[in-house]
Parts: structure tokens; sequence; C-alpha cells
């Protein structure tokens, strides 16, 4: 009898980025723990949407609902429960790469950093923390840019929404030391060669969307693509390749997700 598939678990992930000084936009990038189902991979920040993402007004919220309206108009599949991924986007945004995205007057590393802890320890929801310092999350900050869902054959599976954000002034990313172990500022093509290399290990999701981003020589050109550009759901299959079973998009979809 055939197994049962894993359940996809509705996640988020962000590809923060920012200028490089006339080169091609860099992207802030995290290393997991050995510890992860992924291993020591190279990947975006991001993770499981969790049941305290639900809290809070978030649908009443002017920029989520307009970035919800966004996403069903240019979405194959809309997200059922999309104001808990836009929630779970911007927490772990905070919990992996320490960067806030937030409307109000922060407070300062001596308060975010225990707050950012907690979080992780599932002791605070972001609803909390948000409130406890009069701050509005700031979904205007979020433009959303593709929708994964990872093969059945695979033990863990994941229904993620990608999101790009411009890292904000007067905040800098660094990554936990608990789910990830390292990071780095790094551009499209300069991951996917330490990915060719050997020097980083990348997941097939993470290197299709570095090779996505590669082509744009700037934060803007990139931006204006992600607020436009259609969202089909990107599905691969596992076939049985000379080195081995191998994640494969459909063939109408490399060039259009």
């Amino acid at each position: 009898m055939a197994e049962l598939a894993a359940e996809a678990l509705l996640s988020a992930s962000v590809i923060l980025a920012r200028e490089a000084d006339g080169a091609p936009p860099e992207f802030f990038m995290v290393r997991r723990s050995e510890r992860s189902h992924l291993g020591p991979a190279l990947v975006f920040p991001g993770g499981v949407v969790r049941p305290d993402d639900a809290e809070g007004p978030w649908s009443e919220t002017e920029n989520a609902s307009a970035l919800a309206a966004d996403v069903e108009r240019r979405a194959e599949q809309p997200a059922p429960s999309f104001a808990r991924v836009l929630a779970c986007a911007v927490r772990e945004l905070f919990e992996e790469a320490g960067v806030l995205l937030a409307e109000g007057a922060a407070p300062g590393a001596d308060a975010l950093v225990p707050a950012r802890a907690a979080l992780q320890r599932e002791e605070l929801s972001l609803s909390a923390l948000l409130t406890r310092w009069n701050l509005r999350a700031s979904y205007g900050a979020l433009t959303a840019f593709s929708h994964w869902i990872t093969p059945i054959a695979r033990p863990s599976r994941f229904d993620t929404w990608f999101f790009v954000a411009e890292m904000p002034d007067a905040q800098a990313a660094v990554h936990c030391d608990i789910e990830t172990t390292d990071s780095a500022w790094i551009s499209a093509r300069d991951a996917l060669e330490a990915g060719a290399s050997g020097r980083a290990s990348l997941v097939f999701a993470t290197e299709a969307h570095l090779r996505r981003l590669a082509p744009f020589g700037s934060l803007d050109d990139l931006v204006r693509f992600a607020r436009t550009k259609a969202i089909p759901t990107v599905f691969p299959t596992i076939q049985r390749l000379p080195q081995g079973p191998t994640p494969v998009l459909d063939a109408d979809l490399v060039d259009r997700w």
C-alpha cells in the first residue's frame, strides 16, 4: 500500500534585499544548523506558520488587506489564511535575521534582543510584541514573489510563500545562532557559485530562486518585476535521473513562475 504524503505545512520565507553600490542587489541568507531537516543549507530566512500568528487584527490592517488583494489578483492558488502567512513572514524575519518590519518608534537593542529570544522560544507572539511597543507590522514592505509546494515524495513538506523585502534603514541583519549558525549578504550569482563549488549547500527551491534573481541588475528592477509578475503555484515532481531522485519543474513553469 502506498504511503500517505506528509502534510505540506503553511510557511513563509523572506528574500531580504539591499542595493550594493552599482553592483547587482545582495540578499541576506542564513545557514541552517546541522539539526535542521535541510542540514547546513544556505537559505532565505523563513519558517512555518505558528498558531499564534493568527493573533491580532491582521485582516483589518490596511496594508495587509492591500497585499492580500494583490496576491488574490496575481496568484494561481491564494492562501486560505493569508493574514497568518504575512504575520509569519514578519515574525520569521525578526527571529532569524533580527530585522523587524514595523511602523512606529521601535525600542533599542537592549529590549529587542530578549524579545527576539522570547519569540523564538514561543513565549511571545508577534502580536504581543508589537502591542508592547505600540508598533504596527509593515506588511506594505513585503511583495509577494512566489508560491512553492514541496514534492509529495519528500518526508518534510512545506507550502511556502516567498516575499521580497528591502532592507530597512537603521537596522542590521544578524543570524540568530539557534536555528541558524552563519549568515551573509551575497549576490545571487555568488551564492550560485558557492553552491556549484561545494562551498555552500543549496536546496532545489533556494537554487531556483537564486537563478530567478540573478538577472536583475538593481533592486528597483527586481521590485518592479516582483510587483507585477504572476504567481503560479510551483509543485515540483521527483524524477529518477542518472544522478538520483531529482526535483523537476513542469516545462510550462520553468520560464513563467
